[in-house]
């Protein structure tokens, strides 16, 4: 029962992948990114946990614009990765990591740049 249940999940979460290219597709169609705006401390913050620009994390910050609208006008997006010390074998594996991770967290900014 509980490997069906954790195959289930797989297959669920897969399928909220779907929503990757159709994000790509509309950041394609609306042409150049704004400059983007300037913090507001004073202002609300949305603060999500994401392991890259995928499904999960579009859906969960899909999900957030859509129950509290605009209440948030910051957002953070932490990832968080795992540095294996067989399969790192450097200083450069680990900024090579950190590079990938800052390149998805850009893709969610640019998103929500675009959405205004």
């Amino acid at each position: 029962m509980i490997k069906r249940h954790y195959r289930n999940t797989g297959r669920l979460l897969k399928r909220l992948d779907a929503l990757v290219p159709a994000v790509e597709v509309e950041l394609a169609a609306k042409g150049a990114i704004p400059a983007p705006s300037v913090p507001d401390p004073g202002a609300r913050t949305a603060i999500l946990l994401v392991n890259g620009f995928n499904g999960l994390g579009l859906h969960t910050l899909l999900n957030v614009l859509r129950f509290f609208g605009g209440t948030f006008k910051n957002f953070v997006f932490i990832s968080v990765g795992i540095v294996d010390a067989g399969a790192f074998k450097g200083h450069t594996e680990v900024e090579r990591l950190t590079e990938h991770a800052r390149q998805e967290a850009d893709r969610y900014v640019a998103f929500l740049q675009k959405q205004g």
